[in-house]
């Protein structure tokens, strides 16, 4: 196994055949509204809510695109707001 991650970002791409990088960037006004009419989450404004909807919308971009992407590059600053 690679020890850096340019070795282990290589065999990925090499695997997964692909350089497709998928960009996670979420928004909450953009999250589907499964998401964002859930009662527990509908609140943007409810720090709470807001970071459980970026969780549950981010998990499960994740468990879809892990599979077929040798990456994900993930835009801290939609977190840390």
């Amino acid at each position: 196994m690679a020890n850096h991650f340019g070795d282990r970002l290589t065999q990925a791409v090499k695997e997964k055949r692909t350089q497709l990088i998928v960009g996670l960037d979420p928004v909450y006004a953009s999250l589907p509204k499964e998401i964002t009419e859930h009662r527990d989450m509908n609140d943007e404004n409810d720090a709470a809510a807001a970071v459980d909807a970026l969780l549950t919308f981010s998990t499960k971009v994740l468990r879809i695109v892990a599979p077929i992407v040798p990456s994900v590059k993930i835009n801290i600053a939609y977190f840390e707001k």
